[in-house]
């Protein structure tokens, strides 16, 4: 099965992750990495979604003020993820490629996040 799994999540075209009920991410995909620029030993260190957004702030992945970020989604990464979570927003890279983020809160107060070019 995780064997299967693994299969699936390479197969993706969208860079997805999963952050488990302690808030911790438990699974991505090499996508994600690409789209984000980010390297995947940041991500094995399972790292929270402050955490995640605390490292692309400092590499400067929102730009000024979160101005890479569509404005109704601004609040939510300006405040590390403690605004409520939008469940879909547009946000440029440094790169100026253009990211359809979705995000899906799980029952279990984890979270399903996906990025599309």
């Amino acid at each position: 099965m995780k064997n299967d799994l693994q299969t699936l999540l390479a197969s993706i075209s969208q860079g997805v992750y999963l952050l488990g009920q302690d808030g911790r991410m438990c699974l991505y995909n090499q996508r994600l990495c690409e789209l984000l620029d980010i390297p995947a030993s940041f991500f094995d260190q399972h790292p929270t979604l402050a955490e995640m957004n605390a490292y692309q702030m400092q590499q400067g992945d929102f730009g000024d003020n979160a101005s890479l970020v569509d404005a109704h989604a601004r609040n939510y990464v300006l405040t590390d993820g403690q605004a409520p979570t939008p469940s879909q927003f547009l946000r440029m890279t440094r790169t100026g490629r253009t990211l359809e983020v979705r995000s899906r809160v799980l029952p279990d107060g984890g979270m399903v996040r996906t990025f599309a070019d």
